[in-house]
């Protein structure tokens, strides 16, 4: 036979080149972008019903028997590798082989039918353990290829699939598996064999085609055992074809089966052309393709366009090789102009100064790939995210205040021993002597553990950049390495000495002069008095009769000027002993014991009004007392719902789902809980609530008295505040020594300045497994650059 195409045997022996060459690469782990990809080749598979005719239309197209019946007898797919070995110069020959296995067997042609069913019989017995007793029948994903050097034959590459069974569930579901893993591929154009009188729609295979995206364009009809047809049914068949609204025109074909099985190709194709064109119908309808030598006609158009079409794709990874190569060889560094010490000075600057640049711009912006996305948080949230870790160990130990041990403490130091009954406020209360102890437990482990991390994040990271950067100068990597560890061991040093003296410091003075201490202390005052005083609260609530804005007046209707207790700015609420308010400046507000008022020097006769004022105000100032607490709950509610929904802040926004649905990366995931383990108290974090609640209960019960539980309030507001400014001083300090100094100029003056002017084109030197990889790399570039010297003269000679 004599086939009009176009020459491309070059063009299959190109292919199988690259292909043996890349067996190599892979051997040798060189190939990071393979040229050829079996999932990325352009292939041609014939699909369709159990023997509906596949099988014995390739033989009509191919001139080759295999194996071909009325039940399952295709178990597996069989691709068929068709070469004209008059074009390509070499002699007819016959291989078969499993696809992925590099074992082949040499066969003659007339033995191919027998050598598929025996390897398809192989498989059986490979997978035979895996198979149940019913499976008498079964498919197999695995490929048989044969490939057939012969004459003047087209050269075509085809999948002949497994066909599509109703008579077994197993073997259906299977064989559609297998179909579907060729069909589903974009660059395989499929051949859908239907046998000519039956009924399309009915037919599974008709049906799962219609489930594949683009299914009109990529499927080609091929209407088998067309001497079947006549007049009279020929109209329902082609209808039907146009009712699957295919692109592509269909192929009527006469297989080679039966009475024809022993003509000759040529012969048959005449006798094929004489059925045909005895169907006037079908002769004359400019929309169908009559006979199987057009068919081969558009299969070798369509081989030669997938054989273009994969060319192009290794002519694009051949250039992306050539590149890459190129790009590494440049990380090779070239020692012939560094062997004197000046020289090997100057290139070791120009490359810590190149990495200076790179260090910060990895510690300091976002890394992201082509789409924009991080490839990694940056390392600041990471330091970030450890100290809020650090506040909470080291807050949590504040609730050791709250226990009946540290009050007892309180009781027996200050309240029992204050013979004088020198007033308990401020400064008056010796902090220094109570809590040395427990600043020097909260301070003992955690904050210095929190230094360690924070330097084993820079550390691991930093090293781990150099390690990348210096990786083509093993002996400069180590030096900078060595130098980079002294310079931040020094630094972290510096940030240890200077929390030391800082603990020391305020164990010995605990003092503030913050105004938010009597925010705080009000607060934690309310939170407690809330549930002490709740009887009083509920009084308060129910009885509408008690008006703090009444005036209150004497028995002769005089009335007194009224003294503004609440907005005293010096002023604390308290819980427990009963105060003069009107002489004392420095006062808390609070009530419960009686107060000796028969101490006043006024000796007049109005003596008793001045008792009944005094009373007045001690009253209104009660009511005052039980409205703040009534509005700190109100207050409560709301403060708790913005800590919890809104993480302590408020936030910008158009509309209210935009508020509660704000995401914030670095501090949703480390939110206080304030429902389970911690109370909720405006302006402290980590009290937790089981101490608070044993707190308050102790008060209820008189294990703590009144006094001592004023004194361990004022304590813990005190300590909050000067944890929040010891913490934001040690943390500043971490930040500057252990982020900012790590990779600014001072670090990188510091290693320059030690690395040694003795010996330094040693540092440049690359080690011998280096050069090896070096030389692998050239020659690899080398095989790319001739495979592209081959390709673009193919190119040439087939345009």
């Amino acid at each position: 036979m004599k086939y009009k195409e176009i020459n491309i045997s070059k063009l299959y022996n190109f292919i199988k080149e690259i292909k043996q060459k890349e067996t190599i690469y892979k051997r040798e782990l060189l190939n990071e972008n393979e040229l050829i990809n079996e999932n990325e080749e352009y292939t041609i598979a014939f699909y369709g019903m159990q023997s509906h005719g596949k099988s014995s239309a390739i033989e009509s197209i191919t001139d080759i028997y295999i194996p071909q019946g009325n039940n399952t007898v295709t178990l597996c797919p069989l691709k068929l590798v068709i070469r004209n070995s008059i074009k390509n110069s070499i002699e007819e020959s016959v291989t078969i082989k499993y696809e992925n296995d590099e074992e082949i067997e040499s066969i003659r042609i007339e033995d191919i039918g027998d050598k598929v069913a025996e390897y398809q019989n192989r498989l059986k017995e490979k997978y035979r353990d895996e198979l149940s007793e019913d499976d008498s029948v079964t498919l197999f994903d695995e490929v048989i290829e044969v490939e057939v050097h012969r004459g003047d034959y087209p050269n075509l590459t085809i999948y002949d699939l497994p066909g599509i069974t109703l008579n077994n569930y197993k073997i259906q579901d299977h064989s559609e598996r297998i179909s579907r893993k060729y069909l589903m591929n974009e660059k395989t154009t499929v051949f859908l064999v239907i046998t000519a009188g039956d009924e399309m729609d009915n037919m599974r295979s008709v049906q799962l085609m219609k489930e594949i995206p683009n299914y009109k364009k990529k499927f080609i009809p091929v209407i088998s055992k067309s001497d079947m047809l006549n007049e009279n049914n020929v109209n329902s068949i082609v209808n039907q074809v146009k009712n699957l609204e295919l692109k592509n025109k269909p192929y009527f074909i006469v297989n080679k089966y039966g009475e024809y099985k022993n003509l000759s190709n040529e012969d048959m194709k005449k006798k094929e052309m004489n059925i045909l064109n005895g169907i006037s119908s079908l002769k004359n309808d400019p929309n169908v393709n009559l006979g199987t030598k057009k068919l081969i006609d558009n299969l070798i158009n369509i081989e030669i366009k997938n054989l273009f079409k994969t060319l192009s794709n290794v002519n694009a990874k051949l250039e992306k090789n050539i590149n890459l190569c190129n790009r590494k060889l440049t990380n090779f560094q070239n020692n012939k102009d560094n062997n004197k010490p000046e020289d090997a000075r100057s290139t070791i600057h120009e490359l810590i100064n190149e990495f200076s640049r790179e260090i910060i711009k990895k510690t300091k912006m976002l890394e992201c790939n082509e789409e924009g996305l991080p490839r990694k948080n940056l390392i600041i949230y990471k330091i970030k995210l450890n100290f809020r870790e650090c506040i909470k160990d080291v807050k949590t130990k504040m609730n050791k205040l709250l226990t009946k041990e540290f009050c007892n403490k309180v009781t027996n130091n200050i309240i029992q021993n204050n013979a004088d009954n020198i007033s308990i406020v401020g400064d008056g209360i010796p902090f220094n002597l109570l809590l040395t102890e427990e600043i020097e437990n909260i301070f003992e482990v955690d904050i210095k553990n929190s230094i360690d991390t924070v330097y084993n994040i820079m550390y691991d990271d930093i090293t781990s950049f150099i390690d990348d950067f210096f990786k083509d100068y093993p002996y400069l990597k180590d030096e900078i390495n060595y130098f980079f560890e002294e310079y931040a061991m020094e630094k972290k040093n510096a940030v240890i000495k200077f929390y030391k003296e800082l603990k020391t410091l305020n164990s010995n003075r605990i003092s503030t002069y913050n105004s938010d201490l009597i925010i705080k202390h009000n607060y934690l005052v309310k939170e407690i008095n809330s549930c002490l005083l709740e009887g009083s609260i509920d009084i308060y609530k129910s009885n509408n009769d008690l008006n703090v804005d009444d005036e209150y007046t004497d028995n002769d209707n005089t009335q007194y000027e009224e003294t503004e207790y609440v907005n005293n700015n010096d002023s604390t609420y308290s819980f427990g002993e009963e105060t003069d308010y009107v002489n004392n400046n420095d006062s808390t507000y609070s009530f419960g014991e009686e107060t000796d008022y028969m101490n006043n020097n006024d000796s007049t006769d109005k003596f008793g009004k001045k008792i009944l004022k005094r009373n007045n105000k001690n009253t209104k100032n009660s009511i005052l007392f039980i409205k703040c607490l009534v509005n700190y709950e109100n207050d409560k509610i709301f403060k708790k719902k913005e800590y919890n929904e809104c993480i302590g802040r408020n936030k910008v926004a158009l509309s209210l789902d935009k508020i509660l649905n704000f995401d914030d990366k670095l501090y949703d995931n480390n939110t206080i809980s304030f429902i389970d383990e911690y109370a909720f108290v405006p302006g402290f974090q980590y009290i937790k609530k089981d101490n608070l609640d044993k707190f308050k209960e102790h008060i209820k019960n008189g294990s703590i008295e009144i006094k001592t539980a004023n004194i361990v309030v004022q304590m813990l507001s005190y300590i909050e505040i000067m944890l929040n400014r010891v913490l934001d001083m040690i943390f500043m300090s971490a930040e500057t020594n252990l982020y900012d100094k790590l990779i600014d100029n001072d670090m990188i003056g510091y290693i320059k300045s030690k690395i040694g002017s003795n010996d330094l084109p040693r540092l440049l030197e690359m080690p011998q497994k280096q050069a090896e990889e070096k030389l692998k790399l050239e020659n690899k570039l080398k095989e790319f650059k001739e495979l592209k010297k081959k390709y673009d003269e193919l190119n040439i000679n087939t345009k």
